[in-house]
């Protein structure tokens, strides 16, 4: 892992996202001290536990290690969350819990969390996500402004969102382009150049995708 963040900061990155997870206290602790430790100065890291740890163990884990960095998602369910939040001194980056704007609401009502992830495509798309920014920016939250996945059209979109949003609440955004098999705008959209990304300032997206590198669509909707 702390061999993947060299390679990354290599390319520019200063921003990473660490794995943890599984009821192993000591692993854990050991991983997360080990990376923070080794973390090139400069950069920051989130430790991300994809939703893997039941709240006690959360709890043990963030209390024995020397992280007092952003956690994201460490439990199931955002009671769990909460219930994590209010024993550590962390801050909490929600993510696989969060789907609408009431859940938004629910987590700052709660204060389960200092920060969200902003996906449009898991929201319902840019206006939705729109409107998840703005709540965030009148919540005084910090936020990854990014998309889920799949393809540099997709994280094109959500860099155009991350670059409207005041830099104070706008912490990173990640980009799959370094991982794609296929890349339907090859040379196009919003890339990392020596860790930062700039979205295009052509008309719409500013990116036009090769049709035939996409195939045949899967279904076709009309009248």
């Amino acid at each position: 892992m702390i061999d993947e963040i060299f390679r990354a900061a290599e390319k520019g990155y200063k921003v990473h996202s660490a794995k943890v997870g599984g009821n192993d206290v000591d692993m854990n602790v050991n991983r997360i001290n080990a990376i923070l430790k080794a973390l090139p100065e400069g950069h920051k890291v989130t430790f991300d536990a994809n939703r893997s740890w039941l709240p006690a163990t959360a709890i043990e884990i963030l209390n024995l290690s020397n992280a007092r960095c952003w956690v994201e998602q460490p439990c199931e369910t955002l009671g769990e969350c909460a219930h994590v939040a209010s024993r550590t001194s962390n801050p909490i980056m929600l993510d696989e819990c969060l789907h609408t704007y009431q859940d938004h609401i629910e987590a700052w009502n709660s204060g389960a969390c200092e920060g969200v992830k902003v996906k449009p495509n898991r929201l319902g798309g840019l206006t939705m996500g729109r409107q998840i920014r703005d709540l965030g920016l009148a919540l005084g939250w910090q936020m990854h402004i990014e998309d889920v996945g799949g393809s540099a059209l997709a994280d094109t979109a959500a860099i155009h969102l991350a670059s409207s949003t005041p830099k104070f609440n706008r912490l990173a955004s990640w980009l799959c382009h370094d991982h794609l098999a296929i890349d339907p705008i090859q040379g196009q959209g919003a890339r990392n150049k020596s860790g930062y990304a700039i979205p295009p300032s052509s008309p719409g997206l500013g990116a036009t995708p090769d049709m035939d590198a996409l195939g045949h669509p899967v279904a076709i909707y009309g009248e």
